[in-house]
């Protein structure tokens, strides 16, 4: 009998344990191995389409890698999990935003070869299949997410039993889905905000607008990669708008509908030279307006987006420094976001000399990629 009991109690202790450690967390989350879906729904309120609070694309594990049943997310094991990067040293890989759901299995992004390059395009292109040793790969965005908005006490149902729901994969494929941004009837109904990993007809037209709008040189093959993202990024400083790569249902809608570049624009000149003198005939330039004249070097610098030339996307994660000489001893004149659009002015083997925002110096020629010419 005292055996008995202090079992009783051990269990009853464990439940109040994990009941409080649920409380903490405003989500619950349902991992669907057979649709290869992430949805979060907002704690207390049911697994309804209104309580939806985000929805995901993911990858799962191999066969029956990703272990079902249910979890409450822990503690951090390493310092390094729920921050931007996580190293996986069995495989010599990076993700971001790893949050453990039970012993070896975490939510995280897409896989990295370093932290200064893009992911990999094979696991991008594996979200919505499995994938994975186990772990649940999901954006980085999404990961981002479960990372800062589900606390250790979370609760995580991983099931593989559900029907497969092809149009919602397709849906999901395109964009995930935020409650922050949207009704999810509207986002049934097809509306949706475009990424860096997004694909399919959505992210076709996307790109077919931004080529015929002269912003993006490329074709439109339904993928959302860093040319497009890039892309993005130069329409949005064009317009006023934050330079995210991140394209919401309402800028979707006004790109879509601007009309198209006219076929005899010329394509602007891929080495601007400071000694090159403005052509004489109308149609040397892209655009005729005074603004468009070569740029002083001493003056500050204008928007990017509206200076004819070769533009890059920086390719580094986190920052880069713009140097006033082509050195690493050169004082450090600002400090550049990763994938920030740039307008370069010199390009070197070694060292380019750019103009971002009012500033104009010298990086890494390695650090750039470039998109525009």
């Amino acid at each position: 009998m005292g055996y008995k009991r202090a079992l009783a109690i051990a269990l009853m202790l464990a439940m109040l344990l994990s009941a409080a450690a649920h409380a903490e967390s405003n989500y619950y989350i349902d991992v669907d191995i057979a649709n290869q879906i992430v949805t979060a729904y907002g704690y207390g309120g049911g697994r309804t389409q209104d309580n939806i609070a985000r929805q995901m694309i993911c990858s799962t594990g191999y066969g029956t890698l990703t272990p079902t049943g249910t979890y409450f997310m822990p503690e951090k094991k390493y310092e390094s999990e729920r921050e931007e990067w996580y190293w996986f040293g069995e495989y010599e890989i990076y993700a971001k935003y790893a949050s453990r759901i039970v012993n070896g299995i975490l939510f995280h992004s897409v896989l990295y070869p370093n932290t200064h390059t893009h992911a990999t395009r094979a696991s991008v292109n594996a979200l919505g299949f499995k994938a994975s040793h186990g772990c649940v790969r999901l954006r980085d965005e999404d990961a981002k997410w479960i990372a800062e908005n589900c606390p250790p006490g979370t609760c995580v149902h991983i099931f593989d039993d559900a029907a497969v729901d092809e149009d919602l994969r397709q849906l999901l494929l395109n964009s995930s889905f935020s409650a922050d941004e949207l009704d999810y009837a509207d986002f049934l109904n097809g509306m949706c905000t475009l990424s860096r990993g997004s694909r399919f007809s959505s992210v076709k037209e996307l790109q077919q607008a931004l080529i015929d709008s002269g912003y993006l040189d490329d074709k439109a093959d339904g993928i959302f990669g860093s040319r497009t993202e890039a892309a993005v990024m130069v329409w949005q400083a064009d317009k006023g708008l934050e330079q995210t790569g991140v394209v919401t249902p309402e800028q979707l809608e006004k790109i879509l509908s601007e009309p198209a570049r006219p076929a005899a624009s010329p394509t602007v000149t891929t080495e601007p030279s400071a000694t090159a003198e403005p052509s004489a005939t109308p149609t040397a330039e892209p655009i005729a307006t005074p603004s468009l004249t070569p740029i002083p070097t001493p003056s500050p610098t204008p928007d990017i987006s509206k200076i004819p030339g070769t533009v890059a996307l920086v390719r580094v994660e986190s920052k880069l420094n713009l140097r006033e000489q082509p050195s690493v001893k050169s004082p450090v004149l600002a400090e550049i976001p990763g994938g920030a659009a740039v307008q370069v002015l010199q390009s070197g083997a070694v060292w380019s000399k750019i103009a971002y925002e009012d500033q104009t110096g010298w990086v890494g020629s390695k650090f750039l990629e470039i998109v525009r010419n």
